[in-house]
């Protein structure tokens, strides 16, 4: 339970997870709705799934800034809002008959530019209301929230959109924000916890935050496995709804059901992250996760002879990589938090952000890129390549950092 962390933490803990449910089922109505209703090609589909991730590479570091300087909880508040309202503005516009591709980039731009600053207020507001010492445990009950929601989403986003209509799944992720803004309206943070009033010039203020993670080779290494498995996993994602789509010909619950496996996963990843002893060494973990993460997606799309077959060895593949995802992710984020001095977490997590959530767009639109010109089998085997490619990279990187043992000391201190 989240009864040892505060009230404050619950009351923010309860916020996330339902927005996080509202997104996961707009996560996947939108693409369905996209290739069913404007007949997206895989790499029209694949700019709509870019479109999301342009934004923290356009705002993030300046949203880092801006975040260290205010509110966060205002800024939070203020998020949901803005968030209520652009997602309902996109049923508002199908029921008028106007919602036409332009104007479904854009209200999906608008949206994923307000996340980005929501996101970081969110994970920099944590360590103002969790103890240094908690901050695991805490993260680890956030990813837990983040990962039932992606395994009931989806599922959830497929029944309405096949009994309902995907307007309907767009309709419920609105409320849901603004059920997010009555509960984070219950957080009370005290003046001291609040971001220290500061004249610093916003120019020196981002510089400071560049100079910081780009002279940190700790977080360096963090932010860059983040961008690998972002690249795979976002091109994966685009060759997914297609391939099930229209491969496979599974309707809309049947996707829905298949990618909430990986939310699956991803539960059970971040209960197991929580209970590893320090004595395993958490910088081995990081390593091993990334590795286990990529691994299982092989599975896709092997021929089968029969169709089930194949919708079940996807669902069991993104079963088994969601695991060591959640598990990587719980690990980056705890150990850059505890890295970071308390007045550069916005600025901190927004360049990493830049460097990590930046790969998602190209991973989108190198997956459309990979089924426009290949064979699904190729496509799917190209993509798990440049992985493991960029992975060796990465861990001929770490493995200097493996043989000093000082390397994340701090963060060991902090496991228990």
């Amino acid at each position: 339970m989240a009864k040892d962390l505060g009230k404050n933490f619950s009351l923010l803990w309860a916020a996330q997870a339902v927005s996080l449910v509202g997104s996961e089922i707009s996560a996947v109505a939108i693409p369905l709705f996209a290739i069913g209703m404007l007949g997206f090609d895989a790499v029209e589909l694949g700019t709509l799934l870019a479109l999301q991730g342009i934004p923290p590479v356009l705002f993030g570091v300046f949203a880092g800034v801006w975040v260290d300087r205010v509110s966060q909880r205002r800024l939070l508040l203020a998020s949901d809002v803005l968030r209520a309202v652009l997602v309902a503005f996109i049923p508002l516009l199908y029921w008028a008959d106007s919602l036409s591709t332009a104007a479904l980039f854009l209200c999906t731009f608008l949206i994923a530019s307000v996340t980005v600053f929501s996101d970081i207020a969110y994970w920099s507001f944590i360590p103002r209301i969790v103890p240094d010492q908690q901050l695991l445990a805490g993260n680890s009950r956030l990813s837990m929230s983040q990962s039932i929601a992606t395994t009931g989403g989806p599922g959830m986003a497929g029944a309405i959109a096949s009994f309902i209509g995907p307007t309907m799944a767009l309709v419920v992720d609105a409320i849901s924000y603004l059920v997010s803004f009555v509960l984070t309206k219950g957080v009370s943070v005290k003046k001291a916890d609040e971001p220290p009033v500061t004249h610093e010039p916003v120019l020196e203020a981002l510089l400071s935050g560049l100079r910081f993670v780009f002279g940190n080779r700790k977080i360096l290494l963090l932010a860059s496995g983040a961008a690998i498995w972002h690249l795979v996993y976002f091109s994966l994602l685009t060759m997914l709804f297609i391939y099930l789509t229209r491969d496979l010909t599974s309707p809309a619950y049947v996707v829905g059901i298949v990618l909430s496996c990986g939310g699956l996963g991803s539960l059970v990843g971040a209960i197991v992250i929580s209970r590893v002893k320090v004595s395993i060494g958490r910088l081995f973990m990081l390593a091993a996760t990334l590795i286990g993460a990529q691994l299982p997606l092989v599975l896709i799309p092997v021929p089968y002879s029969e169709m089930w077959i194949s919708q079940v060895a996807v669902a069991i593949a993104l079963l088994l990589s969601g695991v060591s995802a959640a598990a990587h992710s719980i690990l980056h984020i705890t150990l850059r938090q505890e890295e970071t001095p308390r007045d550069l977490l916005g600025r901190m997590t927004s360049v990493v952000r830049l460097i990590s959530w930046g790969a998602m767009p190209l991973g989108s639109l190198l997956g459309g890129m990979l089924l426009n010109y290949y064979s699904a089998v190729a496509a799917f085997q190209l993509n798990s390549l440049i992985g493991a490619g960029l992975t060796v990279i990465w861990l001929a990187c770490l493995i200097p950092s493996l043989k000093r043992r000082e390397m994340f000391e701090r963060s060991g201190e902090h496991s228990e």
